[in-house]
């Protein structure tokens, strides 16, 4: 595996616009509050409702790949 860093280290060098286009491309990561209103969502989406189980299981799989 050390050949791996290597290959990264160097491909960093050999690529100077690299590292500014990575950090570019890095999301800031959630705050707990952010964190809490998702899960709050998710949850809330998946409690039962008089439309059914079908819709139900739906709303819940959107829900959680809209959390991704």
């Amino acid at each position: 595996m050390i050949w791996a860093l290597r290959a990264a280290m160097q491909r960093l060098l050999d690529e100077p616009d690299l590292l500014p286009r990575l950090r570019a491309g890095v999301r800031p990561p959630m705050t707990m509050e952010e964190h809490v209103d998702r899960l709050e969502a998710l949850y809330a989406g998946c409690v039962p409702i008089s439309s059914g189980l079908a819709a139900l299981q739906d709303n819940c799989e959107q829900l959680s790949y809209n959390y991704r």
